[in-house]
């Protein structure tokens, strides 16, 4: 028979009281309950131990030390990461952040040797400023988007 037999939730789930603050889990039976949540079946066999409920909880946490201990954690889900990345403390937004890009990284296809990169989106303002140096450099520059402003000698 096996310990667990049943696929419950093994996460502590954050309860606001008032007068309660900075406890930590499982230090108080009153601002921390013991989740008893089913997991599915197939979020169980790929290794998931807290469900959905506990990790909104954990995110939202005003405890700075339980949104530090979950960035840091291993088999974050990309859900529970994308949320940290709109985090108030700055450490845990970039750690979150980072460890996105690391995932999406390790996910894309690797580009061959001698194989032409993709071509990146260029910002408004890098545009613009390439047009103006394609223009100086040209002898024939385009027309300029407004018209020639005129003197007040010429009047």
């Amino acid at each position: 028979m096996a310990l667990f037999s049943r696929r419950a939730c093994t996460s502590w789930r954050f309860v606001v009281v008032d007068g309660h603050k900075d406890h930590l889990p499982g230090d108080c039976a009153k601002c921390w309950v013991a989740c008893r949540n089913v997991i599915p079946k197939r979020a169980w066999a790929d290794g998931t131990r807290r469900c959905a409920e506990c990790a909104g909880t954990l995110v939202h946490c005003p405890i700075l030390q339980v949104r530090k201990a979950l960035v840091e954690e291993e088999g974050v889900p990309d859900d529970v990461l994308a949320a940290l990345v709109t985090d108030s403390y700055g450490p845990v937004s970039m750690k979150a952040r980072r460890m996105l890009d690391e995932r999406a990284a390790a996910r894309a296809p690797q580009q061959e040797f001698g194989a032409v990169p993709l071509e990146l989106t260029v910002s408004p303002r890098r545009a613009h400023r390439q047009l103006q140096a394609l223009n100086t450099a040209t002898t024939n520059p385009q027309p300029a988007l407004a018209g020639q402003r005129q003197s007040v000698w010429d009047q």
